[in-house]
């Protein structure tokens, strides 16, 4: 069976995480609202120059709404249990994330199941806030939830330092570790390696290739890829927040690189979280890759009042560190000089 397959954003974030959102999105979800269903394959990471690329599957992800929907509507108070069983579980973890003592293999593999337990019921509440058609009530509380919630960039945070301390080959290499890979753990060498190209789809594929590999052995998953150039050596995305600047280029495509930064310079990233606050205070301004216009960047570019254009799909492969730019994002127009 063909699956067609679109990259939807690339993320400086840990494959654990990332593996058990997937699993939950495939067969988690249906499975604790008490049905039998299992989707296609939703998603397909792939690792690329230590960057995640997320490529998903749109019609497991439409199947995934419809049925929370569905469930929503036969019950809006039951279908809220789910949010309330999600804030028990998550004050749960905060015991862990606050206070990260961790000390053996054993009690860091219970927290693993706690956050993956967590992150099936988070698809409860964040497709509510993200898609149009839910009850009204549970919509009002979803938003609220989204407002404050950072689930995810706990975990990543949690499991990075945990993973540092009990697997030290992992440093610099823990967005490459599995969930597959605690019955014998790789060695530096194969983290090294993954590093560079890695294929992973939880459950079904997991090979150190490159994805242009992947696609020519598997000819069943179709990879729909949006090309998108320089004109007049500029290139334009969605417009955040307004004003006009030129400087220059600092590329971070990772979090280990947010160290790097200098004070004035353009911050250019696929996209960003909020460990990247310290350098998004000494930039003049900021261009991703990815984002909406309630995206991270975009939020804190307005909050910061600095000139932000998002969404460019093209400035972390085009520009380079160095490069003197003008961003206009009046115009929302990005000009290499």
């Amino acid at each position: 069976m063909k699956m067609v397959f679109k990259k939807e954003y690339s993320r400086d974030i840990d494959l654990l995480v990332e593996g058990f959102w997937a699993e939950s999105i495939e067969y988690g979800v249906f499975k604790k609202m008490g049905l039998k269903n299992k989707l296609p394959i939703p998603i397909i990471f792939y690792v690329n120059k230590g960057l995640v690329e997320i490529w998903e599957n749109k019609s497991s992800f439409l199947a995934l709404v419809k049925a929370l929907k569905i469930k929503a509507k036969q019950s809006a108070t039951n279908y809220q249990k789910f949010f309330q069983e999600y804030d028990k579980k998550l004050i749960k973890l905060q015991t862990y994330f606050k206070n990260n003592k961790l000390t053996s293999k054993k009690e860091f593999l219970k927290v693993l199941k706690l956050i993956k337990e967590t992150g099936t019921l988070f698809n409860f509440w964040y497709y509510v806030a993200k898609e149009v058609g839910f009850v009204k009530g549970l919509k009002t509380e979803a938003l609220a939830k989204r407002e404050k919630d950072s689930f995810y960039d706990q975990s990543d945070k949690f499991i990075r330092t945990s993973l540092r301390k009990l697997f030290p080959q992992t440093k610099n290499r823990e967005t490459v570790v599995t969930p597959l890979d605690f019955k014998k753990f790789p060695n530096l060498r194969v983290l090294q390696e993954r590093m560079k190209n890695f294929v992973f789809i939880p459950g079904h594929y997991f090979k150190t290739e490159t994805l242009s590999e992947f696609k020519q052995k598997n000819t069943q998953y179709i990879f729909q890829e949006e090309k998108v150039s320089l004109v007049d050596n500029s290139f334009k995305g969605q417009i955040a927040c307004t004003g006009r600047i030129k400087g220059k280029v600092r590329i971070l495509r990772l979090k280990n690189e947010i160290k790097y930064f200098k004070n004035q310079e353009i911050l250019v990233a696929p996209m960003t979280t909020p460990e990247y606050l310290p350098a998004m205070k000494k930039a003049a301004g900021f261009i991703t890759d990815e984002g909406g216009i309630t995206c991270h960047a975009a939020i804190i570019a307005r909050e910061l009042k600095k000139p932000c254009v998002i969404g460019t799909k093209i400035a972390t492969s085009i520009l380079r560190d160095g490069d003197i730019i003008e961003l206009d994002a009046d115009r929302g127009i990005v000009k290499i000089l």
